[in-house]
């Protein structure tokens, strides 16, 4: 229990960010990972309204799961689409299964927001709440599960300020998400205009969460922890391939899965 306590401790300790790696985005992956998650917003809010209207309870849990695989899965979907958008220069290898059970959170998430959601009458604000709570907390755990999953050649290192701003951006949006879709929708003209508008901001909360948090992301060569060489290096790299850790350097290296790749 000391030794996690004293683990968790250390993923906080920022140190220097002049020696951190410079990671750099592609826009069009940026793009199509923010598409993602409002397509399975789109989805599962569609889905919510199943749930209200069905007759018999194993209908309405059949919608409840298609819907919580539906956001769960473009949550991850966007998740690792973003991480594929990052480029670092640094090797990254990703557990295969902890990548796999990092859908879980979401999935879990999503399948009780929508449960607590969608029921035969109208969400008042309490559980509108609630419901944008959990999806919130849904969206972080996939997030940080998904991130420790990541096996980078470098020490990874959080700004506990990010950590925390990122998931009060995912409840905040997907609150405002609710409130669009449950509570604004019937004073409005179109219902499928108000539809899309409340996956748009549900799916910036998915996304807005995730690069949130990624701009609280440290990755620091072995070498440098806090400004100054680190005895872990030993751990992660021979004496004699320390140079190809340094902090100058700036080829991106690549990613793999499984020793492969991507």
């Amino acid at each position: 229990m000391l030794d996690f306590g004293r683990h968790l401790i250390d993923v906080f300790a920022v140190g220097d960010p002049a020696h951190a790696y410079q990671g750099s985005y592609e826009p069009w992956l940026v793009a199509i990972s923010v598409l993602i998650a409002v397509l399975a917003a789109f989805v599962a809010l569609s889905i919510s309204a199943r749930m209200v209207a069905a007759t018999s309870r194993r209908s309405r849990w059949a919608w409840a799961c298609a819907g919580a695989f539906s956001m769960g899965g473009g949550i991850w979907s966007m998740h690792f689409l973003g991480m594929l958008a990052f480029s670092l220069p640094c090797g990254v290898c990703y557990d295969p299964l902890g990548t796999l059970l990092s859908m879980v959170p979401g999935i879990l998430a999503s399948g009780v927001a929508l449960n607590v959601i969608s029921r035969k009458t109208e969400p008042g604000l309490r559980r509108l709440v609630v419901g944008a709570v959990l999806m919130g907390a849904g969206i972080g755990a996939m997030h940080y599960s998904g991130m420790a999953a990541m096996q980078p050649d470098a020490l990874v290192r959080y700004d506990p300020r990010l950590v925390g701003l990122s998931v009060v951006v995912a409840v905040v949006l997907a609150l405002i998400s609710l409130g669009i879709r449950y509570r604004l929708a019937k004073h409005w003209a179109s219902t499928g205009l108000a539809a899309l508008l409340s996956a748009a901001v549900m799916g910036l909360a998915v996304a807005g969460m995730h690069y949130t948090a990624n701009a609280g992301l440290r990755l620091f060569s072995a070498l440098w922890v806090a400004g100054r060489p680190h005895s872990l290096a030993r751990y992660i790299s021979g004496p004699a391939d320390y140079d190809d850790f340094g902090p100058d350097r700036g080829d991106h290296v690549g990613r793999h899965v499984c020793g492969a790749s991507i």
